[in-house]
């Protein structure tokens, strides 16, 4: 995998953790969210999120 893989240490990855409040107040009836390949437990703690 390309990248250091910082996990959500990584400063970058409050953009997903503000997009998730955002889509939290304003419940858009469609929305789309692009990520790249990660580990399992990354992906577990973003489905939680959504």
């Amino acid at each position: 995998m390309a990248g250091k893989m910082l996990n959500f240490e990584d400063p970058r990855s409050k953009l997903f953790f503000e997009y998730v409040r955002v889509l939290k107040e304003v419940k858009p009836k469609y929305f789309l969210l692009e990520n790249v390949k990660m580990k399992k437990e990354w992906q577990d703690i973003i489905t939680r999120e959504l």
